[in-house]
């Protein structure tokens, strides 16, 4: 028989049997909704990972005190440790000031972070920061203009008709001599002109507020503001994320960074694990490290149980609507179709029910995702005067930064290997009902 009228016999079967279908149909959509969500969560944060790697922020170590007599002994300790790009106390950190740049037309605070050639974020134009006394500065490739949404969480300047108006290109200031102000409590203490020298894809660090210029002018500028701080920690600059655990646990066996002393300071605070992490006790980065092992072991155990669950599932709806199936099959016997001819059209009709289940699985995926991000969206914009809330809305909005993004060849694949076993599955079980005769088919 010609393959295009097994086909369009297949279609014919599909639109006289469609209560029927719902019961290989539905199966394959819940599986592939779970699978699309699992596979977005696992890429996108293996790719958020991996796009924030050469971020200072987050590459980072912190909680090592000193003072003003231990301070060259905790130095020294430091420099036999490998894998430390940078080391930075807290005169060298960002300014503690309110800094504005007149070039940006707007009122909006901007933050201004330590940095070298070794770890500033990959410029797209320009060059990095070369650990001098000039006063050369690197940008973000698009510059938030409003209220800083780290800091506060108000309702989306015009909404997202003008999205596009919260944002100037930084790269038209590349080159130019821009200056920023520094004002302590409201009052200009000192102002600064600075040579735009690089611009950094702020799309790809997810930054749109920070400025990086030299950590020795920064350590200028909080002296000349005089910004004392209260308790001095060490910043370590780790080279490469992969070396976090063991730049970590040398700092814990030359005694500087010590997990009892951090979880006593904590008790002895009242402290609650949300205030530990933002002492930085280890890096972001570290933690989202620990975090997607837990989470692709978390994907990996759902993944198996639900594949399992669904096998078995599948394996019992496709029986029993081959059974329902068995009359039809004994009709096209008495219209003189073969046993091979039955097969290729019930496999064909399978094959296409599957993959109707799978189209309709990620336009089902892309809504619900939509859906979801709006309810997020309607909760981190939303004011609200609750500290619980307004912690919760802060975690969001840095969920909300990872990218969600699927794996396309993760579908295909998937979507190959379910149409695979549709197949085989359906050949044996079709197999064992057409070794019937027409009369005990037709008797069913």
């Amino acid at each position: 028989m010609k393959i295009n009228k097994i086909i369009i016999l297949s279609f014919k079967r599909i639109k006289r049997n469609r209560k029927r279908n719902s019961l290989i149909i539905l199966p394959i959509i819940f599986m592939m909704l779970f699978l699309l969500f699992v596979n977005m969560i696992q890429y996108s944060i293996q790719e958020y990972v991996k796009q924030i790697k050469n971020n200072i922020d987050l590459r980072t170590i912190d909680g090592i005190r000193y003072s003003d007599i231990d301070y060259e002994e905790k130095i020294q300790k430091l420099q036999h440790i490998e894998h430390i790009d940078g080391i930075i106390d807290m005169l060298e950190r960002k300014i503690y000031a309110d800094t504005y740049c007149e070039q940006i037309n707007s009122d909006k605070s901007i933050i201004i972070a330590p940095t070298d050639n070794n770890i500033c974020p990959e410029v797209i134009k320009g060059t990095k920061i070369n650990n001098n006394y000039d006063y050369n500065i690197i940008i973000p490739s698009q510059i938030y203009v409003n209220s800083s949404l780290n800091y506060e969480f108000s309702t989306i300047v015009q909404e997202k008709q003008n999205i596009n108006q919260l944002f100037i290109n930084g790269e038209n200031l590349l080159n130019q001599i821009i200056k920023i102000n520094v004002k302590v409590k409201d009052k200009l203490v000192t102002q600064k002109s600075f040579k735009v020298v690089g611009v950094y894809d702020s799309n790809k660090y997810y930054d749109n507020e920070t400025f990086y210029i030299s950590k020795s002018i920064i350590k200028n500028i909080n002296n000349e503001i005089g910004y004392i701080p209260q308790d001095s920690f060490i910043k370590i600059i780790v080279d490469k994320i992969e070396n976090l655990q063991e730049v970590e646990n040398d700092l814990q066996e030359y005694s500087l960074l010590s997990n009892s002393n951090i979880q006593e300071e904590a008790q002895k605070n009242n402290n609650t694990s949300s205030t530990i992490n933002e002492i930085n006790i280890s890096s972001v980065m570290h933690i989202s490290t620990e975090t997607l092992s837990i989470i692709k072991k978390l994907c990996l155990f759902f993944l198996c149980s639900t594949l399992t669950i669904f096998i078995i599932f599948l394996i019992t709806t496709n029986i029993n609507r081959t059974y329902l199936s068995s009359v039809d099959f004994g009709i096209l016997k008495t219209e003189g179709y073969t046993n091979k001819d039955i097969q290729k059209i019930t496999i064909i009709e399978n094959i296409i029910l599957c993959t109707i289940s799978i189209l309709f699985s990620i336009i089902i995926f892309f809504i619900l995702q939509e859906f979801i991000n709006f309810i997020i969206n309607f909760v981190i914009y939303k004011d609200t005067v609750s500290i619980t809330m307004n912690n919760i809305r802060e975690q969001l909005y840095y969920v909300m930064k990872i990218p969600q993004k699927l794996n396309i060849f993760n579908i295909f694949v998937t979507s190959l290997i379910l149409n695979i076993f549709i197949i085989i599955n359906t050949f044996f079980i079709n197999k064992k009902i057409l070794s019937k005769n027409i009369k005990d088919l037709l008797s069913i």
